[in-house]
């Protein structure tokens, strides 16, 4: 191999759009588009200057998409994916650690309960197992 990386990122059309013009109309000319896990990346990558060598994982959970990028020596070595309704990660914390339906959102904003400790071996684990 000559040393040369290809990157080949497919995306709906109407994404990017959707993105580009929100932008246009607060008058501004997008330069650069990144979605999702990439743009997750560069924001890390940028804030944090990471050594060279160094692997990171890195998890963005929303209301409806989760993802998880695994970079080592700043390039992605894994990415995936996972789409799921809007209550479901709710539903999850809800059953798994006997919440409310208040006190499961909180938790999933980031929010510490004093019911809910962070040891591997609480409960919170098999909320987000990944199937």
């Amino acid at each position: 191999m000559d040393g040369s990386y290809v990157l080949l990122v497919a995306v709906k059309k109407d994404k990017i759009l959707n993105h580009t013009n929100v932008l246009a109309q607060a008058g501004k000319t997008p330069v650069i588009v990144d979605i999702d896990a990439f743009g997750l990346q560069n924001c890390f990558e940028i804030n944090y200057e990471p050594d060279a060598g160094q692997t990171v994982a890195l998890l963005n959970i929303g209301a409806s998409v989760m993802n998880i990028t695994i970079r080592s020596r700043r390039h992605p070595v894994v990415y995936a994916r996972r789409e799921r309704r809007r209550q479901q990660y709710t539903d999850a914390l809800q059953k798994e650690l006997d919440l409310s339906f208040e006190d499961a959102e909180r938790l999933k904003k980031g929010e510490t309960l004093p019911s809910v400790t962070d040891n591997k071996d609480s409960r919170f684990y098999g909320a987000f197992r990944i199937y």
